[in-house]
């Protein structure tokens, strides 16, 4: 059987997505990330001594594998932690009601709502991230809520066991999915897709260089605000940094 064709304009199309949605996305989530961790100092050198038992204090990226970064397991929650806290992409309204199904046929039927054809309906990253219903303490900067439960889950979980809980990088049919990072096998609470391996890696990566190299802090009596609209981070982010000298 003769395989299909992939058109040029395709590789162009997926090539564009790769670039915008695996650099622009990432680049606010890093900025959230070092905001945070400005914040949370406690977090940020509990991530350091993990960077330093793993990569050791000599070597650079260039000599780390995927699997050596993919061992950082408390930066992976500090990450998924930021996303949840401050999701790069709070909102997202890229749907529109098309099928007729229900019983008006004018109408899409979504469980007992019922949405007229042709409305656009949008997903909610940042109140369902934010949503008490869903997360205990959802204001809080908690990287242990994503232990796993039984080995040290702090009282901040998630308190439904809904794969919709947690949606920065989406979900359904539409997510690109993959059970590992690196070598090690992740559960059904842990990111997963062929967009967010590339994403996760690229935080943990950079996150580690700075985690070697630097200690960083906010400026004292400076305070910051977030984007009003469109990729949430912090606008204008400025930091104190510090060099670790060997």
């Amino acid at each position: 059987m003769e395989r299909p064709q992939i058109l040029a304009s395709k590789h162009s199309y997926n090539f564009m997505i790769v670039f915008i949605a695996g650099h622009e996305n990432v680049q606010q989530c890093l900025t959230s990330l070092l905001y945070l961790l400005a914040i949370h100092q406690d977090v940020q050198e509990r991530c350091r001594q993990e960077a330093c038992s793993i990569l050791g204090t000599g070597g650079t990226a260039a000599s780390w594998t995927a699997n050596d970064v993919a061992r950082m397991t408390y930066a992976f929650k500090v990450v998924r932690e930021t996303i949840r806290l401050l999701p790069p992409i709070p909102q997202l309204a890229n749907r529109r009601a098309s099928s007729s199904t229900g019983d008006k046929s004018d109408y899409v039927a979504l469980d007992d709502v019922m949405v007229p054809s042709g409305t656009y309906v949008a997903w909610h990253a940042f109140g369902l991230h934010h949503n008490p219903a869903v997360w205990n303490d959802p204001e809080a900067f908690d990287p242990e809520r994503w232990t796993d439960k039984g080995k040290g889950q702090s009282e901040a979980g998630q308190l439904a066991e809904d794969p919709f809980g947690f949606i920065g990088f989406a979900g359904g049919i539409r997510q690109c999915r993959f059970n590992t990072l690196g070598g090690h096998r992740t559960d059904n609470r842990r990111l997963s897709g062929l967009g967010q391996r590339l994403a996760i890696m690229e935080v943990l990566t950079f996150l580690a260089t700075m985690l070697l190299k630097y200690r960083w802090s906010l400026p004292p009596g400076r305070d910051f605000q977030m984007t009003p609209a469109g990729i949430l981070a912090p606008v204008g982010l400025e930091l104190d940094i510090q060099e670790i000298l060997a």
